[in-house]
């Protein structure tokens, strides 16, 4: 257990010099002591609002400006024959003469902080393990697939009972081409993500359409013209990540090497390297491998378009799969390289 911080405030020295001695000797390295006795001091100790785990006070230093800072336990002493004064306040109220009572409830208070803070560590665990997995399908070359790609891999997903979200990242957030009756998002929003508040994350989380895959609305302009840089996104994806509703975010990333595309792909768990099978992408991607910084040291998978291919050009050790050629995208979204890539991803 961490050492706790512990304040005792008194007035009367002789009660202190006595008091500090049992608490030392009683709890030792567990507590870090912080003493006061004069009302300057007081006042200039809490002007740095500082955060307590239990504090000891008499009548004479409580007070309502102890409701603004942040005490986990407050103990009272006050005279035994007065302690019935007390009893309304919100903290535990005990008799100063009662030594060995006052150190079996420092005891109690020390016990049940520890304890909260173990179901706190536990909370956190939890809610990072309910924290979505980010999978961004990138492409040096434009018109790769990468938006039937998020789809088709988003719909492998859902059927395997997972609940996917596709964010658009593109500049003209391709992914909503796939979609008959488009909805588009708040025309407020991008001013939201600009200027974070309170509401941001329901004014996000009322912008995920749901449908056979949930996906972010799409702005009714180019993405650039919203003013929406790293920075935003970075927070968008923040509370979509840790909002609970979702397993899988799947980020249809644009084809241009920029400090977006990079950011995102270090944000993200795995990511989809999608290609056409021609010379000039295979030199890109070739390239692009090159750039150490760019690529993090993630998960990348390599996927082949085969649509405008009769052959594979790239080294089969090298790519994780391909994608046939289809006369639609909706039987496109049939072809098993979707499913081989959800499961790769459970």
């Amino acid at each position: 257990m961490r050492i706790l911080n512990f304040v005792l405030m008194d007035s009367d020295y002789d009660r202190v010099k006595n008091l500090e001695a049992t608490l030392l000797r009683e709890f030792g390295y567990e507590i870090d002591l912080r003493v006061i006795t004069l009302e300057e001091y007081r006042d200039l100790f809490f002007e740095t609002m500082p955060e307590i785990d239990i504090l000891m006070t008499t009548p004479d230093f409580y007070g309502d400006y102890l409701l603004d800072h942040e005490i986990a336990h407050t103990l009272l002493l006050v005279p035994g024959e007065s302690q019935q004064l007390f009893s309304e306040l919100p903290v535990t109220v005990m008799a100063q003469e009662e030594h060995d009572s006052v150190i079996r409830t420092i005891r109690e208070m020390m016990k049940q902080q520890e304890t909260s803070e173990a179901a706190s560590r536990e909370a956190q665990v939890q809610a990072a393990s309910l924290s979505a997995a980010v999978v961004s399908v990138f492409s040096p070359a434009g018109g790769s697939g990468k938006s039937l790609t998020a789809w088709g891999l988003a719909r492998k997903l859902k059927m395997l009972d997972q609940r996917p979200l596709i964010i658009g990242c593109d500049s003209i957030q391709s992914f909503s081409c796939f979609l008959d009756d488009v909805k588009y998002a708040e025309e407020i929003l991008p001013l939201q993500l600009r200027n974070p508040g309170d509401g941001t994350a329901q004014a996000l989380l009322r912008n995920v359409i749901p449908g056979e895959v949930s996906y972010l609305a799409p702005f009714t302009g180019p993405v650039a013209s919203e003013g929406l840089g790293f920075e935003e996104w970075t927070y968008a994806l923040r509370l979509l990540k840790n909002c609970g509703r979702f397993d899988y975010i799947i980020l249809d990333v644009g084809s241009h090497i920029d400090e977006l595309a990079e950011q995102m792909l270090k944000l993200s768990d795995t990511i989809i390297l999608l290609m056409e099978d021609d010379p000039v992408t295979v030199r890109k991607v070739r390239r692009l491998l090159g750039f150490g910084d760019f690529f993090p040291e993630k998960q990348i998978l390599s996927v082949v378009n085969l649509y405008h291919s009769d052959s594979v050009l790239m080294a089969d050790d090298t790519i994780f799969g391909s994608l046939n050629p289809y006369a639609s995208y909706e039987l496109a979204w049939e072809d098993p390289i979707f499913y081989r890539l959800a499961l790769e991803l459970l």
